[in-house]
């Protein structure tokens, strides 16, 4: 029997007063969210009851996602040290005890390296599962609630990359950039991370790339959401990705993949545009996010590869550019001029080619900064768990930054207004949660002194407070958890 660590609170009061200060007063409205949506209940019942003395899951997820929240540096687990003593942390999350930093770091370690024993499905017999698959289970099983919730502001595109990890750690492999660490490999649909899966480093970008993002598209249909396209780098240049796209039965998804550069596809390209096609022409194509855009040059070539069922179009771009060779004339130098190619392999034929390119170039915004979200403000790129065995605990704090990822975006969508959508971490860190406060706490009522001068945002407090009163919109959670290990593909 797990010890009742949860404390009482009946009422949410919030008056403005000049008072002393607590720094992250804006932590309240969104764990209370986290809360009444049921990510917390839904944590205690998929993960394994704790002992006598045992922290419940969610409140050692809730002290991991605070730290994540407001560690503006490097992170690091010592950062749950510095606040766990003090008060007002204490009425801010609800809790009569914040779990230490050897705490919640054990307990992703034994999640991760655990045998579980858990009840089949089908069989209806336990047998032991791996603790990192009910970690992944349970990743999934919140991000197919959020996408259903979410469902009208998902626009349907698949973006997919690979991305290092720069790290040495003594179970770090070297990378195919030379240096070591570990290779990340993410898919986004709008804001929602949809695949958040890391590998040894010694794998490359292009990795089973295709099988991912098969995965990742499967998901999305398993969930309900229709995927209209998929883009991706050079790395996802796979014939078996291009044949599954294609195909009837699913509709044709549309893909936008940037094609693998080599002679045989140069050569190929200058004779198809040159001698079939309409020949290179000057455009002018918008970058993505920005109102200007830029005149290249473009042409259109149709390709195939040896084991896809269908051609595809070639969007081609190209530069040229005079380079001085080894050989002299009476005037110097001879310039040679060279002929750069860089193009989109792609299925959809109704788009004009400009508007195929400024489709793919799309995905710069999504993915890759979709990418650097997990990296830089949800502390992905900074792995805390060292030693041999430091993979598999550091993959379940992947899994869990990115399910906070998605929970921080699914509050900005349910709670914040429209224009604070698209705003990152940070800035709603500076916004929305570093609101000084003084918290205090009689009986069973939470009390909130914000400084005299603070009314607006008192006002928005108290708006907010009495939206989350209101909110009834939680997850569904079903007895018997839902797997999702066999869909998607990971190697290790």
């Amino acid at each position: 029997m797990r010890k009742n660590n949860k404390r009482r609170t009946d009422k949410i009061e919030v008056i403005a007063n000049q008072t002393n200060l607590f720094s992250y007063t804006g932590l309240i409205p969104f764990f209370t969210f986290c809360e009444r949506s049921g990510f917390f209940r839904l944590f205690d019942a998929r993960f394994p009851e704790p002992g006598t003395d045992g922290y419940p899951p969610s409140d050692i997820i809730k002290t991991l996602w605070t730290a994540i929240i407001i560690s503006e540096g490097r992170f690091h687990l010592s950062i749950i040290d510095m606040f766990r003593e003090t008060p007002a942390f204490l009425y801010a999350l609800k809790m009569c005890d914040i779990p230490s930093a050897s705490a919640v770091g054990d307990f992703i370690k034994r999640m991760a390296r655990a045998k579980i024993p858990k009840r089949n499905r089908k069989s209806k017999k336990e047998e032991l599962v791996n603790g990192i698959d009910i970690i992944q289970n349970i990743f999934y099983e919140v991000t197919k609630e959020i996408m259903k919730q979410m469902r009208s502001v998902l626009n349907g595109i698949i973006d997919y990359d690979a991305s290092v990890i720069e790290e040495n750690k003594q179970y770090s492999k070297k990378m195919y950039t030379g240096e070591y660490g570990t290779m990340g490999y993410f898919a986004f649909m709008g804001r929602i991370c949809i695949m958040p899966e890391l590998e040894p480093g010694n794998h490359s970008p292009g990795d089973k790339a295709d099988r991912r993002t098969i995965s990742c598209i499967e998901f999305c249909w398993k969930t309900g959401i229709k995927v209209k396209k998929m883009r991706a780098d050079a790395a996802s240049y796979i014939a078996n990705l291009f044949n599954f796209c294609n195909k009837k039965k699913y509709k044709k998804i549309e893909f936008y993949i940037r094609a693998v550069s080599s002679n045989a596809l140069k050569q190929s390209i200058e004779t198809v545009v040159h001698y079939f096609g309409a020949g290179w022409k000057k455009e002018k194509i918008r970058q993505a996010k920005k109102i200007e855009g830029k005149e290249i040059i473009i042409g259109e070539a149709t390709h195939c590869m040896d084991k896809t069922d269908d051609p595809f179009r070639l969007i081609c771009e190209t530069q040229e550019k005079n380079v001085a060779t080894e050989e002299v004339d009476l005037f110097g130098p001879v310039i040679k001029t060279i002929r750069s190619f860089w193009s989109v392999a792609t299925n959809d034929y109704n788009s004009s080619p400009t508007k195929v390119l400024e489709t793919y170039n799309g995905r710069q915004y999504e993915s890759e900064h979709g990418n650097q979200r997990l990296k830089s403000e949800f502390h992905i790129g900074s792995l805390p768990f060292r030693g041999k065995d430091g993979l598999l605990p550091n993959r379940a704090f992947c899994y869990l930054c990115a399910m906070l990822h998605n929970v921080f975006e699914f509050y900005k969508y349910e709670c914040l207004p429209k224009i604070d959508w698209v705003k990152k971490l940070p800035t709603i860190r500076n916004e929305k949660i570093k609101i000084p406060a003084k918290i205090t706490t009689t009986a069973a009522i939470l009390k909130i002194e914000l400084p005299g001068y603070a009314i607006e945002t008192c006002k928005w407090l108290n708006a907010m407070i009495t939206v989350l009163r209101k909110f009834r919109r939680k997850i569904k959670i079903t007895k018997i958890a839902p797997e999702y290990t066999e869909l998607i593909y990971r190697r290790i």
